[in-house]
């Protein structure tokens, strides 16, 4: 079981997913593999990534965050997240609940 579930593979998730598997956490990054900055000719505000393109960024970040035994990816669509007894519970598109 997971002790953190990141809803969304883009940077502010990749840099969460980062810190948690550091910090030896469970992390699963579940992630549509839908950005909305596909379009983007570059990404600014991230230090040494100035200008890189959002497909090189996602791609170089699960890299890096492979050396984290801690850190999984799910390549799918959340549907809902609901609050429950002891936290929440994620729907993911075809019934699955984590």
């Amino acid at each position: 079981m997971e002790d953190i579930i990141i809803v969304g593979g883009v940077p502010a998730g990749l840099t969460s997913a980062l810190y948690l598997g550091r910090a030896c956490r469970e992390v699963l990054v579940i992630d549509s593999n839908q950005p909305r900055n596909t379009a983007s000719q570059g990404m600014h505000g991230f230090i040494s990534r100035d200008g890189m393109q959002p497909g090189e960024f996602r791609k170089i970040t699960r890299q890096q965050l492979a050396t984290y035994p801690g850190v999984k990816f799910l390549d799918a669509a959340v549907v809902e997240v609901k609050q429950c007894e002891g936290g929440f519970e994620v729907v993911i598109e075809g019934g699955e609940r984590r």
